[in-house]
């Protein structure tokens, strides 16, 4: 069958992104750029270096994806400068995935479930109010925003997002991770409730208790519940194994393995 989850990348931090090209080139993956680091786009963006590596790119045949920097950053943070920071930083991430190619930029929300809940109406006030100016630049570059579930205790919050924001430029990059280590709702509900929106995936294992970042197959995300109901759907998610690169080769071939077992009705 055709492939349904392409392009697939593994995730790389900016700094060590343009070192493991040949081994990107080796296994037939390209990269999440995960801007662990945002000084190549704060307090402007370093287009020597980044346009560089767009040409290394373009040059290997790899295709990209871009992780926006989230490290102690939150679009709706109490603290305005860290709130405008995170703004202009995700605006330039949404630069930089035009020029290297990526159809989209994933980002977090920035919410914390140990917030009040009488915080939650402001704190959904001022995200939603900075994510729909920050649509408009992703717009103006033709780059999808993919928000990534990370602490949420369910779908609840998303849900909240989409009601009050509702742009053709935002879409939801599904972490089978963090939905079965962090969220009280399981993984396959985040697929049920967002399944018109998920556009991206992020793959990895873990114990149910920690985000591990194992290989797949390694722990106990149920990745055929998760797949499956987007398999039913049709849809073409492009996917980011979040595991080291070495183990990314496994987790491409457990990825495999796992499509071939779907019986032909299962797939598009």
């Amino acid at each position: 069958m055709s492939d349904p989850f392409t392009p697939r990348c593994v995730y790389v931090g900016i700094d060590d992104v343009a070192l493991v090209i040949p081994q990107l080139q080796e296994l037939g993956l390209g990269a999440e750029v995960i801007f662990n680091n945002a000084r190549p786009l704060w307090p402007q963006i370093k287009w020597e270096i980044l346009l560089g590596l767009a040409d290394d790119f373009h040059e290997a045949g790899l295709s990209a994806s871009v992780h926006a920097p989230f490290y102690n950053l939150g679009l709706a943070s109490r603290d305005d400068h860290i709130a405008e920071y995170t703004y202009q930083t995700h605006a330039a991430s949404i630069e930089v995935a035009r020029a290297l190619g990526s159809p989209l930029v994933v980002f977090h929300t920035g919410f914390l479930p140990q917030y009040p809940h009488t915080m939650r109406g402001k704190w959904l006030d001022k995200f939603t109010a900075k994510l729909s100016s920050l649509l408009e630049v992703a717009s103006e570059n033709g780059v999808l925003l993919a928000m990534e579930n990370t602490y949420e205790p369910d779908t609840s919050l998303f849900q909240e997002i989409f009601e009050r924001v509702q742009h053709p430029y935002l879409g939801v990059c599904l972490d089978t991770g963090h939905a079965t280590c962090f969220s009280k709702t399981p993984a396959t509900e985040w697929v049920n409730a967002f399944a018109e929106q998920i556009v991206h995936v992020h793959l990895s294992d873990n114990d149910g208790k920690e985000d591990l970042h194992w290989s797949l197959g390694k722990g106990i995300v149920d990745f055929r519940g998760i797949l499956s109901p987007l398999l039913d759907r049709g849809a073409r998610q492009s996917v980011t194994f979040e595991v080291a690169l070495a183990d990314a080769g496994a987790s491409r071939d457990h990825l495999n393995k796992l499509l071939d077992t779907f019986k032909p009705h299962e797939t598009p």
